[in-house]
């Protein structure tokens, strides 16, 4: 039992009764003991709890779930995989095991199985975002960039506000050169121009009256606007 101090005296209680329950072999005293270490961070012991019953209700797909995503947290990522497929063995349709199944052979550099899993999972759920997420982020690991901006477009379109695939973007466009895009992707409020000796007069007089937020430019340029002698408010 690990050290409860400074906990509810509730919790306590209810973990000897646990135990207690446990002891004589009741499996599901036990999952519930497994879920109050895990809820209350007590990590080891929840693992060693979901391991025993990974062996003991071998059917059930829960317990390599949980334990997969405790060994995951703890970096073991091999573990957690053969975990995550045989949960998806034992429950097909059960989306988020199937989805962290995919995240792990992607960390594990497996993208195209990775691939294999998401796919899997739009044929469950066609517009989860994650699954969509999941694809654009294998096609970045395998040099696609045209089509990991597809997968994130269509990561967006199946939720507006899904900001994981809008944070993916900035990644992806400074990979293809593309600066503008992100900044256009997300509406910020944000002016971007460039300044070099073939800009015309007009707008490099405009951009020492209103400076936009971001400006690219040379270092000759740069050293020619730097010499104005109202360069200092810009």
């Amino acid at each position: 039992v690990p050290d409860l101090i400074g906990f509810p005296a509730e919790l306590p209680q209810r973990i000897a009764q646990l135990n207690q329950q446990a002891a004589s072999g009741d499996l599901t005293a036990r999952g519930q003991l497994a879920q109050i270490y895990h809820a209350n961070g007590f990590h080891a012991e929840a693992a060693a709890l979901y391991a025993q019953l990974e062996q003991l209700d071998r059917q059930n797909p829960r317990w390599p779930h949980l334990l997969a995503h405790l060994l995951a947290g703890f970096g073991r990522l091999d573990q957690a995989r053969v975990l995550w497929q045989r949960t998806v063995e034992l429950a097909p349709e059960y989306l988020p095991a199937r989805l962290r199944w995919g995240d792990v052979l992607l960390k594990t550099n497996r993208a195209a199985d990775a691939i294999e899993c998401y796919r899997a999972a739009l044929a469950l759920a066609p517009e989860d975002p994650y699954a969509w997420l999941g694809l654009a982020r294998c096609e970045m690991q395998l040099g696609r960039l045209t089509a990991a901006r597809e997968r994130l477009q269509q990561a967006g379109a199946a939720r507006l506000a899904f900001g994981s695939a809008r944070h993916l973007l900035p990644t992806l466009y400074e990979r293809t050169g593309n600066l503008l895009a992100p900044i256009e992707e997300m509406g910020l409020p944000i002016r971007v121009e460039t300044r070099t000796g073939d800009t015309p007069s007009d707008r490099k007089a405009r951009q020492r009256a209103r400076p936009p937020q971001v400006l690219l430019t040379t270092p000759e340029s740069l050293s020619l606007l730097l010499s104005y002698p109202d360069s200092f408010t810009l």
